[in-house]
């Protein structure tokens, strides 16, 4: 594995020696050592392994997180780390409760799951390793959950390339290769110790709830027992008079004691009853405690005599409702424009405004009836017939129309109509009749009479 400007690592195979072992190379020259053991880049194991010439080895690394590790046939070799930058990023105060920074915790260190907006510099993978002086990844969350100013170092890993190089008196051939990537593998098996962990506390929390239920019965047993116990020993006490007087032979003579106690006792509180049940006593508390009833808690209203309405009638209803409120809203909206807030108040708070809005009404109804006359169409006719009924009867919407209702009108208003031509046969047949050829000499015109 070798990253630009940085030594690499590799995994020596001699052949001669049948030995595979990992070691470091330094950037300025291609000599190769063992790692250190106590060293900082890595740690090595030399492994005798079965290497020959002309024959299959398996190598594999894996990578998690800045650890690299080797294998040679099933069998581990060695890690080293992988080089990193790393560098100072400075984040603004913000805030509370603003500040939300992509984070995960993996193991004992922070990384970022994704780039942020408060800094252009940090990417997806950087891994934070102080904040404010802060390197405990407890204390690195407190410093970033503040809404202070922030300084952080930030190491990002350095890319490199994974290969095979063999020496110039040898070949190597490759069967297969393979590249794997575990990063889905590994936030499935977070997500399940996440789950885990979860279903853990809830059963903690099951088992601790069920032992205080098992307590509070316990304890509900006890106080059960210890309540029955002491009702026992009262009615024991209570018994023993009664069996010292049956040894004794008196328990004749206490029977006769206590029921003639009983019988004073009930004497004693039937005569208090009495007393207290007479009209001078007891009527002017009762007439208190009526009033006092009545004041507190008043009893409830008689049920309507009324049959429920249907559900029919009540969708009609709110039907009927959201219309008038509709068309109440758009009537009130173009008053105020016309008219004006103080002219509009005036109109609908005074007698003589309501009277001339009624006679609006009526006037408006009559051309309508008249345009119903005048259609051409049925369609017209109709409409403009159902919007004069609407104004004479203080419909808000046709839709409400009852059709029994609107026969009855239209047959009120044809009576009016035949009312009125005769009414106006009758003043015309009135009028006096002549011609000109029967008018005497001086008397006057058949024009002149009419506009007399």
């Amino acid at each position: 594995f070798r990253a630009e400007g940085n030594d690499f690592f590799s995994c020596v195979m001699d052949v001669k020696h049948k030995t595979v072992e990992v070691c470091q190379g330094t950037r300025t020259n291609n000599q190769l050592e063992p790692l250190d053991l106590l060293g900082n880049d890595g740690e090595s194991s030399s492994a005798a392994a079965s290497v020959e010439a002309k024959c299959w080895h398996r190598l594999r690394v894996t990578s998690l997180g800045n650890n690299m590790t080797f294998y040679c046939d099933q069998q581990e070799l060695g890690h080293c780390r992988v080089p990193q930058v790393c560098k100072q990023v400075n984040l603004a105060s913000v805030d509370k409760h603003r500040r939300q920074l992509p984070l995960r915790k993996c193991y004992d260190k922070l990384i970022f799951k994704d780039a942020t907006e408060e800094s252009s510099e940090i990417m997806k993978g950087d891994e934070i390793t102080e904040v404010n002086d802060a390197v405990d990844v407890e204390a690195m969350l407190l410093e970033l959950k503040k809404p202070i100013a922030l300084r952080m170092v930030v190491c990002r890993m350095q890319p490199g390339h994974l290969g095979i190089w063999v020496g110039k008196n040898a070949v190597a051939w490759v069967k297969d290769y393979s590249v794997v990537d575990f990063t889905d593998y590994e936030d499935q098996l977070r997500h399940g110790g996440h789950m885990v962990s979860l279903a853990k506390k809830q059963q903690e929390q099951d088992e601790y709830l069920a032992k205080v239920s098992d307590k509070r019965e316990e304890q509900a047993a006890t106080t059960l027992q210890c309540a029955v116990q002491l009702r026992k020993d009262l009615v024991k006490q209570r018994m023993r008079v009664y069996r010292d007087a049956e040894a004794a032979g008196q328990a004749q003579d206490l029977r006769e004691a206590t029921a003639l106690q009983w019988v004073f006792f009930l004497a004693f509180f039937n005569k208090i009853d009495k007393v207290l049940h007479e009209p001078e006593i007891f009527e002017p508390i009762y007439h208190e405690y009526l009033e006092t009833l009545d004041r507190e808690c008043p009893p409830p209203p008689p049920p309507p005599l009324e049959k429920p309405p249907r559900e029919r009638d009540e969708e009609l209803q709110h039907k009927y409702e959201v219309t008038k409120a509709t068309h109440a809203q758009l009537a009130k909206s173009t008053a105020l424009r016309v008219l004006g807030p103080e002219q509009y108040e005036r109109l609908r708070t005074s007698e003589k405004g309501i009277a001339l809005l009624q006679e609006q009404k009526g006037s408006i109804a009559q051309k309508c009836w008249e345009h119903a006359m005048q259609a051409t169409t049925e369609r017209d006719h109709q409409e403009y017939l159902r919007k004069a009924f609407c104004l004479e009867n203080d419909y808000d919407s046709v839709e409400d129309i009852a059709p029994e209702e609107f026969k009855r009108w239209l047959e009120s208003k044809a009576e009016e109509m035949e009312l009125a031509a005769r009414k106006r046969a009758a003043k015309d047949s009135k009028k006096p009749t002549s011609s000109p050829m029967a008018a005497p000499v001086g008397s006057p015109t058949p024009s002149s009479t009419v506009s007399k």
